[in-house]
């Protein structure tokens, strides 16, 4: 029998279940880091890159007072206070709203006094028993 050397000993070739592994794939790209964020943080983060490539200088300066920055309006007084109190009512439609408010409450307190008088009564017949 000739002996043989490590590397001269014939093997045979391993089955199929023990072969080398077929080359590993490249790992899935990680997501972008915009889709990973909300919208607006996407959005502030594009425009934030937008604005650090682009070197252009403030196209104005703010003032120190805010009211420099606001346009001078003119408005009626009554046309003023529509703006800032919104949607108006009239008299009669508040008076009628009220009216509803106050009867869906009485509605509401009579359930409630009815309701408690049926546990007090089913409370009174379990202990009488």
């Amino acid at each position: 029998m000739p002996a043989w050397t490590d590397s001269e000993i014939p093997f045979p070739p391993p089955p199929p279940i023990l072969s080398l592994p077929s080359p590993i794939l490249a790992p899935a790209p990680l997501p972008s880091p915009i889709r990973s964020l909300g919208y607006r943080a996407a959005m502030i983060r594009l425009r934030d890159e937008a604005a650090s490539t682009s070197h252009s200088p403030p196209s104005q300066l703010l003032s120190a007072s805010r009211r420099e920055d606001r346009p001078e309006v003119t408005l009626p007084p009554r046309k003023r206070l529509d703006i800032a109190l919104g949607p108006r009512y009239e008299i009669s439609e508040i008076r009628e709203l009220q009216a509803a408010d106050r009867r869906r409450q009485t509605v509401i307190s009579e359930l409630r006094r009815l309701e408690h008088m049926r546990s007090t009564e089913t409370s009174e017949s379990r202990t009488a028993l």
